[in-house]
């Protein structure tokens, strides 16, 4: 009787066990998710800042070559030779 009774005890605690071990790791996976969620989120924020300072917006673009053809303009000026 008293075999059955510590055999009945250790099934119900090794349930518990199991069952609390269950949600532990389910826990651990949404806990898992929401850092690795975060994670993408900062890496995918650096990686916009760093292609927005590599590369020119259309209007910097833009920008630069007005600048390039003013000075071509410019030293097309400079070239042709002075009619005294």
């Amino acid at each position: 009787m008293l075999f059955d009774a510590l055999v009945k005890q250790s099934e119900a605690i090794q349930k518990r066990a199991t069952e609390t071990a269950g949600q532990t790791i389910a826990d651990v996976k949404v806990t898992a998710s929401k850092s690795w969620d975060k994670l993408e989120k900062v890496f995918e924020a650096g990686v916009a800042n760093a292609l927005h300072t590599l590369v020119p917006t259309k209007k910097e673009f833009d920008k630069l070559s007005r600048s390039v053809a003013e000075l071509g303009s410019a030293r097309k000026k400079q070239r042709r030779p002075a009619h005294s």
